[in-house]
């Protein structure tokens, strides 16, 4: 089995977990333009950014996961295997990660670095709890 054909696709899902993380930091940015624009938190809009960073964050959880299996599971295998090796590889790796993915809980989504930023922003917004005001109010 070629290295090659497990280091390009990791590299891509690591691409797309950077990615995955911009996606955070932009929905972050939303909610916070909401919750400054409508001056609470406790609205639909910043409701639904709160969803949506968390389904981010279980993306990312997942494609850790897969990252440290592929590679946990690629370090113990020869590198020389014959072609039906691919297979028996595929067969570890998925039951490596489900394993790993079923010891997880959505719980532990409100610890990510990227959610508790998120909150946290949320929270601390300038407007949060105040009535939007624009500067041309102030006579």
């Amino acid at each position: 089995m070629s290295q090659s054909a497990v280091t390009e696709p990791l590299s891509d899902l690591i691409a797309c977990q950077k990615d995955i993380g911009t996606g955070m930091d932009i929905i972050t940015n939303v909610a916070i333009d909401l919750v400054e624009a409508q001056g609470t938190e406790d609205n639909a809009g910043v409701s639904q950014m709160e969803a949506m960073i968390l389904e981010c964050a279980k993306m990312d959880r997942e494609i850790s996961c897969l990252v440290e299996v592929v590679k946990q599971v690629t370090a113990e295998q020869v590198s020389d295997q014959p072609p039906g090796a691919m297979i028996n590889l595929s067969a570890r790796v998925k039951e490596q990660f489900k394993e790993k993915m079923a010891q997880l809980s959505d719980a532990e989504l409100q610890q990510h670095q990227k959610v508790v930023a998120f909150k946290d922003s949320i929270k601390n917004s300038p407007n949060q709890g105040s009535a939007p005001s624009s500067p041309r109010d102030v006579t």
